[in-house]
């Protein structure tokens, strides 16, 4: 019996070894969430992302013959995709029936009507007829850019910033990730010098930073929050 690896796979051997484990995993970690039918298929869902990623892999991107224009190409088309799915996914973890799901997926590509602020469609010019023919405005001013700061400062702390494997990386953060994988940052950490500079290491002012960190994570757990999982 010769040992499994990418180059004797076949389909049927892909779907045995890496699709019916990873959707049945995939399954429990959706029902494990909550007992909602939409838990289960946010799992479900995400099992089958799973398994594209595995046959791209495997079939595609082994075959691609320049390694340096493939990496060119699926780094940014690989992060806009991997984005949209999980957006999309956690539409279906955060609504509570199918019908909301799916009103809100209409909504996020503009089949419910695009709404614009009014100080926005006031300030057009000669476009001000094409704005006239959207919906009423579903947000005032100060609320949509209030809206709009949030989404470019969180955006930049998620692009710019070194991630957990970056800022630990000289200590092997997670199982089989060497130290020269994790450095790799993103093009935004490396032009802002972040990749290189944030590196965790046993020293009295990161012991005093993560103190800190943890006392302000503390200090947010009061309040009224919805209990996620109220479904399970």
């Amino acid at each position: 019996m010769r040992p499994f690896s990418a180059r004797n796979l076949t389909a049927a051997g892909f779907i045995e070894v890496l699709m019916l484990p990873t959707l049945l995993t995939m399954f429990i970690s959706g029902f494990w969430h909550g007992a909602g039918y939409l838990f289960i298929l946010w799992g479900v869902l995400h099992g089958f992302y799973l398994t594209i990623n595995h046959a791209w892999r495997f079939v595609v991107a082994r075959r691609w013959s320049d390694r340096a224009s493939y990496e060119r190409l699926m780094n940014p088309v690989g992060f806009v995709i991997t984005f949209i799915a999980v957006v999309a996914g956690m539409v279906l973890f955060r609504s509570p029936t199918i019908g909301t799901a799916t009103n809100i997926l209409r909504g996020m590509v503009g089949l419910n009507g695009i709404a614009l602020p009014g100080s926005i469609a006031d300030h057009l010019g000669r476009f001000a007829g094409a704005a006239a023919r959207l919906d009423d405005a579903a947000l005032g001013a100060e609320g949509f850019r209030g809206f709009a700061q949030w989404i470019v400062l969180l955006g930049l702390f998620a692009l710019a910033l070194p991630n957990t494997l970056q800022v630990l990386s000289a200590f092997e953060p997670a199982l089989g990730v060497r130290p020269a994988v994790a450095r790799t940052s993103s093009v935004l950490a490396r032009l802002a010098g972040f990749g290189s500079r944030v590196r965790w290491n046993p020293t009295f002012a990161w012991a005093v930073a993560v103190c800190i960190l943890a006392a302000i994570g503390m200090y947010h757990l009061g309040g009224n929050s919805e209990f996620l999982y109220w479904q399970f």
